[in-house]
């Protein structure tokens, strides 16, 4: 079986990267991200838990 790994890089880097970043996840059109922790809100924080597993 073949699998498509679309990731969105970069999340952390400002607050519009974030939100897009965790909009295409809820969407299922990104299945990973990468993190640059210098900029994550505790809303999006306590939201992107959803995703992790």
């Amino acid at each position: 079986m073949k699998y498509l790994i679309i990731n969105a890089d970069d999340f952390g880097y400002s607050d519009i990267f974030n939100a897009k970043i965790l909009e295409l996840i809820e969407r299922g059109l990104v299945s990973s991200t990468t993190v640059m922790v210098n900029y994550i809100t505790t809303e999006q924080t306590n939201k992107s838990k959803n995703f992790l597993r």
